[in-house]
């Protein structure tokens, strides 16, 4: 059986076409999945990189949450500390006033001397305090 030529060429365009078509769509297809894996990859790095983000601030978020407790303890503390003090210097103000100030003067003197066992010190006292102690004897 004889095929015209033409008849024969254009069975060939048409199978050339068909070739062309099926290159094409495996070029796209290829070419669509590259896309679809770099969209991917990238989609994964955000995420990691927003993770990473997230720890840091978590790690900032704690960090300056222990500095805020270290720093109500401090305040809680010089608050007692100052009561403490304020209670302190208003008790040795009456203890002062109280008529056996002076004998407790000395007892302090004698056992602060015989503790730190020296030959020679220099005691500084308030002129008051002074004037108690020595002028009474």
């Amino acid at each position: 059986m004889h095929v015209p030529s033409r008849l024969s060429s254009t069975f060939q365009a048409h199978e050339k076409a068909v070739e062309i078509k099926v290159k094409t769509e495996h070029d796209f297809n290829l070419e669509k999945q590259l896309l679809v894996h770099n969209a991917k990859v990238k989609i994964q790095e955000e995420y990691v990189q927003k993770e990473k983000e997230r720890e840091v601030q978590d790690r900032i978020k704690h960090s300056s949450m222990i500095g805020e407790s270290r720093v109500r303890k401090m305040r809680a503390r010089d608050d007692l500390l100052n009561k403490l003090r304020d209670n302190t210097l208003e008790e040795l103000g009456l203890i002062a006033s109280r008529p056996d100030y002076k004998d407790l003067l000395k007892d302090l003197i004698v056992q602060s001397l015989i503790k730190i066992e020296e030959e020679t010190v220099e005691v500084s006292t308030i002129y008051y305090s002074l004037l108690t102690v020595v002028c009474d004897e």
